[in-house]
């Protein structure tokens, strides 16, 4: 019984940290604010090296663990999207995002009880499903995500425009699984399976 209360003890401070690292990235671009985007964009990826660095090395084990239980998570820490000015910045979620996060937090996953989303236009939605799903496909093993839209060629457009997007701008290639299919309705992966 005591192994598990150190287990669980590990893991909060683990989503702790990560978290941690999410706000510290946050706090850190908007004191860069006003700066050359370009420079801003090129010092974001050492900021998110470093996060990545202390992820994956041998004594934090317990974040790998966490990412695996929340891989939400990783969105801030390491994923950039493309903003209204069609700029590159890091993903950080807006007050919708962030309110979604926290129902998935308290209800978790049910495959039984899917989520099902009336969203209105211009929240993000689309863009953090795809990232949550993405974040699955880095820390879970045989994940599978599906996005549909009302017809066929807006689905092919959003899996284009949103899905492949955050795969994309992955700056640190650890954690950028390699592609095995890549097409207008599918992106598949060797790894993590």
């Amino acid at each position: 019984m005591d192994n598990i209360s150190k287990k669980n003890s590990g893991l909060e401070t683990a989503y702790k940290t990560l978290k941690e690292m999410a706000s510290a990235r946050k706090a850190w671009w908007k004191t860069t604010e006003g700066e050359n985007h370009a420079k801003r964009l090129e010092l974001d990826k050492a900021v998110v090296k470093s996060f990545c660095d202390e992820i994956l090395s041998e004594e934090n084990n317990a974040l790998l663990r966490a990412l695996e239980q929340r891989p939400w998570l990783l969105i801030e820490i390491l994923f950039t999207i493309v903003d209204k000015n069609a700029r590159t910045v890091p993903f950080f979620l807006n007050d919708v995002q962030a309110e979604f996060i926290v129902i998935i937090e308290k209800r978790g996953f049910n495959k039984l009880h899917p989520y099902v989303i009336l969203k209105g236009r211009q929240q993000g939605f689309t863009s953090l499903i795809t990232a949550i799903q993405l974040s699955f496909m880095i820390c879970r093993e045989n994940f599978s995500g599906l996005t549909l839209a009302d017809v066929s060629n807006k689905t092919i457009e959003l899996f284009e425009k949103k899905g492949k997007q955050v795969y994309e701008r992955i700056s640190d290639e650890r954690f950028k699984p390699k592609k095995v299919r890549d097409n207008l309705n599918m992106l598949s992966f060797a790894q993590p399976n």
